[in-house]
């Protein structure tokens, strides 16, 4: 049995300490923001990848706070990663990101604004904790 094989016989559901989930998440929205930032049109949604959504909206059942400590690493990361001085902004962020959910229940209009008016106090918090 090779490697491949041994990830199709994982469990659906696997423990692991917290620490390491903390990374492996800030891992993955990063190298989701690079997408972001590499796909993003000044001045346009910016919208996130189907991973990250799918992840996001698993977050968001689960634990909300990690669905937006995932908002405040991708909005980071991407606006570290964007060729010109353009920023992408949370409004551009979250408008996108009812787009990339528009296959679950988040996309709906109350989950959203759950959703939305969420991010909206945390994000900048967050963010702004980065700085120090």
């Amino acid at each position: 049995m090779n490697d491949i094989d041994e990830l199709d016989d994982l469990p659906d559901e696997i423990a692991m300490p917290a620490h390491l989930f903390e990374r492996l998440l800030h891992r993955f929205s990063q190298e989701d923001a690079i997408d972001l930032a590499d796909s993003y049109q000044k001045g346009s949604l910016a919208v996130p990848e189907a991973d990250f959504a799918e992840l996001f909206a698993w977050a968001w059942e689960e634990r909300p706070s990690i669905a937006m400590r995932l908002l405040a690493d991708l909005l980071s990361g991407a606006n570290q990663h964007l060729a010109d001085d353009g920023e992408i902004t949370l409004d551009q962020l979250l408008d996108g990101l009812r787009y990339a959910l528009h296959r679950t229940k988040h996309a709906r209009e109350a989950e959203y604004d759950s959703i939305r008016s969420r991010a909206e106090v945390e994000v900048p918090a967050l963010l702004a904790g980065d700085d120090g």
